[in-house]
């Protein structure tokens, strides 16, 4: 099994901001490098015991790389979990570089290698990762959601402000979602002293389609799960979604550098 790519130096801060958004969630994260002509790779955070919110980072190749190439027995699928706080040193490393080259090699262990060129001389960083069987990697796939219907949020930072004060009420909060002419969303806390809501009316509904009679869906949640997957806001994401059915964030993003 082979790979090995170049990292182009210009995207590593608008890399280094998912990656740290990503942290909020988890401390390991599932890295999909695909095929040549899958036009993405992935990085996936899966729940765990830990944490029970998953999240799904599409990496557009021609984006963030160049000279990518990948070789494995997997139709050239090679999944592996990283420490994303390992990551995470090894990018700021490389904003200081002018050329940043990856590669996966064996060191004892499989390692993702961070060949950092600079004007004192090159830097090297070994990742120690878990190489991960092409039958798990295929458990951890993004669930397709392209044909559910949901409100478009507002503004992620002011929904954490919210949640912030969510979480003096007690555990658990319960999110509400109207599809209809006026669509909306809600979110409310109680306990024995107080109830706190906030409500959210005339959202866009995205896909767009003839409304019809309008629809609601209510869910519990915890508090703190909830907060976790409000991580997107620091991506600067275009739009966010809440989905009928189950909660899901749709972050389609244009990369602000």
């Amino acid at each position: 099994m082979r790979f090995k790519t170049r990292l182009r130096v210009g995207r590593i801060a608008a890399l280094l901001r998912v990656v740290q958004a990503l942290q909020k969630v988890d401390r390991r994260c599932i890295l999909h490098l695909t095929p040549q002509e899958d036009d993405q790779i992935r990085l996936i955070l899966f729940p765990t015991a830990l944490s029970s919110v998953a999240a799904y980072t599409g990496l557009p190749k021609s984006y963030w790389f160049d000279g990518y190439r990948i070789e494995s027995q997997s139709g050239n699928n090679i999944g592996m979990e990283v420490d994303l706080q390992n990551l995470d040193r090894a990018l700021k490393s490389a904003a200081g570089g002018d050329a940043v080259v990856i590669k996966l090699a064996k060191k004892g262990v499989p390692v993702l290698t961070f060949d950092i060129r600079t004007a004192l001389g090159p830097i090297l960083q070994d990742l120690p990762v878990s190489i991960m069987s092409s039958t798990r990697l295929e458990e951890c796939q993004e669930p397709d959601s392209a044909t559910l219907q949901g409100v478009v949020l507002p503004s992620l930072a002011n929904l954490c402000s919210v949640v912030e004060r969510l979480k003096a009420l007690g555990n658990h909060a319960s999110i509400k979602t109207v599809v209809g002419e006026r669509s909306s969303f809600t979110i409310e806390a109680a306990s024995d002293a107080a109830n706190l809501s906030a409500s959210y009316d005339g959202l866009e509904v995205e896909p767009s389609s003839s409304m019809g009679d309008a629809r609601e869906c209510e869910v519990e949640l915890e508090v703190k799960n909830f907060g976790k997957a409000l991580f997107a806001h620091q991506i600067l994401p275009d739009q966010v979604l809440c989905c009928k059915a189950r909660l899901i964030f749709s972050c389609e993003t244009r990369v602000h550098n």
